[in-house]
């Protein structure tokens, strides 16, 4: 089968790469075609005549992926459209847009392979786990796919998908991801939702072994050649203490560039600081969110107290590791008094890098919810 990958954005996406590694070793043929970096987008989509288009999609990006499938259909009109990611796994009414043919639900390392080799061999695909399938004006709405327990038993994802464009091969600052998903209950985050919809699927937080991660890392050196510094896309690092200890010591060994991902602040101690800069990590973001600690508590459910934030910054700026920080403004209950409060924190934490963004409640969440309720 031949599957093509379509984005409008120059973002690596890791869980596109796995979902590559996996239909390449199977034997499949797989493309993949960025907007930005393409002379004539729609053209070289066509020329590679595709059999399946896959589309991994946020919210707000859905109406992009929305008409591009309406274009794709009117000269590929036998080609599949799937889309997953994370707006078909909170919004699922997406399938019954026209264009769209079938959403991945979740985590799709076991289904989506599943659907490429029933196509494959013509078999009836309606039922498979973790796809909402249309056919005609019906919906086959399938439960999501047990999780992957051992994500170390997946290949390593598909980096040469990306290196097809010079862009990639250029540039500095590689992307790897070690751990799925997050123990918290952010109100404004949601994690919490896609917990609830894996409960009884299989355990919901891992962590790939520290020589997996290290494997892929060396591996990804070759292939970059101007790599000089690494990003960990992980919800969250340091939820166990052992394992980061023990990745601290390889990376040292085996890679040591610096590299950056982000921590909750009640995670930073003495110990996990000196691990850290051991291996070379050069700055670390704390999800201030809020510089009112009731609103930080009540409205985003995030019960860390200033106290701890202020702490952490102390400590890993005595380690040498730089401090970000990621902030939010526009929050329900939220005056002018309480966001000046934010950038009070920010200065006591004396912070190198501060980034703010505005509140998006989508619908879903906790903080939507309680937008609605005021």
């Amino acid at each position: 089968m031949k599957i093509a990958f379509l984005q409008e954005t120059v973002n690596q996406n890791v869980g596109v790469m796995y979902l590559a590694a996996l239909l390449k070793a199977a034997g499949h043929s797989v493309e993949l075609f960025i907007e930005p970096l393409e002379p004539d987008f729609l053209t070289a989509v066509k020329q590679f005549r595709p059999e399946v288009v896959g589309f991994s999609v946020i919210t707000g990006a859905h109406h992009w992926v929305i008409r591009m499938a309406r274009q794709l259909k009117q000269d590929l009109p036998t080609v599949t459209t799937v889309a997953g990611g994370a707006h078909p796994t909170y919004f699922p009414d997406m399938v019954w847009e026209k264009p769209i043919d079938i959403i991945a639900r979740g985590e799709a390392e076991l289904s989506f392979p599943e659907l490429i080799s029933r196509l494959g061999r013509g078999e009836d695909f309606r039922r498979t786990p973790g796809l909402w399938v249309k056919d005609n004006q019906e919906v086959y709405k399938n439960e999501v796919a047990p999780l992957v327990e051992d994500i170390s038993a997946l290949p390593h994802p598909d980096h040469e998908l990306y290196l097809k464009y010079p862009f990639y091969r250029q540039q500095t600052e590689v992307p790897f991801s070690t751990t799925r998903g997050c123990p918290f209950r952010c109100s404004f985050c949601y994690n919490h939702v896609k917990a609830a919809l894996y409960k009884g699927k299989g355990r919901y937080v891992r962590t790939r072994a520290v020589a997996d991660v290290i494997g892929e890392m060396a591996a990804a050196r070759l292939m970059y050649p101007n790599m000089r510094s690494v990003v960990l896309y992980d919800d969250i690092i340091g939820l166990d203490k052992k394992w980061l200890a023990e990745f601290c010591g390889a990376y040292a060994q085996s890679i040591n560039l610096p590299w950056f991902t982000s921590i909750r602040a009640d995670f930073v101690d003495e110990e996990v600081a000196a691990h850290l800069a051991r291996a070379n990590c050069f700055c670390l973001s704390l999800g201030v969110e809020s510089g009112d600690e009731d609103l930080r508590e009540k409205v985003l459910c995030k019960r860390i107290p200033d106290a701890v934030y202020l702490q952490a910054a102390a400590v890993l700026h005595r380690a040498g590791i730089k401090v970000r920080t990621s902030n939010m403004l526009f929050l329900p209950d939220e005056d002018v008094q309480k966001a000046l409060k934010t950038i009070d924190l920010n200065r006591a934490m004396a912070v190198d890098y501060a980034w703010a963004y505005t509140l998006q409640p989508y619908p879903g969440t906790d903080i939507f919810a309680y937008a609605v309720k005021q």
